[in-house]
């Protein structure tokens, strides 16, 4: 679980008891919010890595591995991600991380490339930004495509195709 302000990471144990959390906080290198307000957001790969993204004016980006409770930094988003809830959100398809960066004009869509560390600059969504941002979200179905609903005032929903020739879906 990752919260904004100077909350430390907290995980919930999938052994022993059920409903319980873990006592022993795991503190990431900085605050997830940065130094303005905003949600920080994160994605696991399935297997024993969460990727999280700081928010709040800042491109931090970090690993975090809970069975030996290490914590790396990755290369930085190359855009700030828009503080006061203006965030934006993630999703992993494949060995890539797609960031959707939120905010106003300077919305952006990238992908991250876990074993290159390495971020891509993709097409925006059609029309972006849509409203500002605030609330969007994306998913992943089965077949490793993105579905984005656009934050803001909007009723905007749409698909990213991702296919293995085209890991961007470019």
């Amino acid at each position: 679980v990752v919260s904004g302000g100077d909350v430390t990471l907290g995980i919930a144990s999938a052994g022993g008891e059920i409903n319980q959390w873990d006592a022993t906080p795991y503190n990431l290198p900085a605050t997830i919010s940065g130094t303005e307000d905003g949600n920080g957001v994160m994605v696991t790969d399935g297997v024993d890595a969460f990727y999280i993204l700081r928010a709040g004016g800042t491109t931090g980006f970090y690993k975090f591995i809970p069975s030996d409770k290490t914590t790396s930094t990755l290369t930085s988003v190359p855009t700030s991600i828009p503080p006061n809830g203006g965030g934006g959100s993630i999703a992993l398809s494949g060995n890539y991380i797609y960031l959707y960066s939120g905010g106003n004009s300077s919305v952006k869509f990238y992908a991250y490339s876990i074993s290159g560390n390495s971020w891509t600059t993709l097409t925006n969504p059609p029309s972006s930004p849509y409203g500002d941002g605030i609330g969007s979200t994306m998913a992943v179905d089965a077949s490793g495509n993105i579905y984005f609903a656009a934050g803001g005032a909007t009723t905007n929903f749409l698909k990213y195709t991702v296919t293995s020739s085209a890991p961007y879906g470019e």
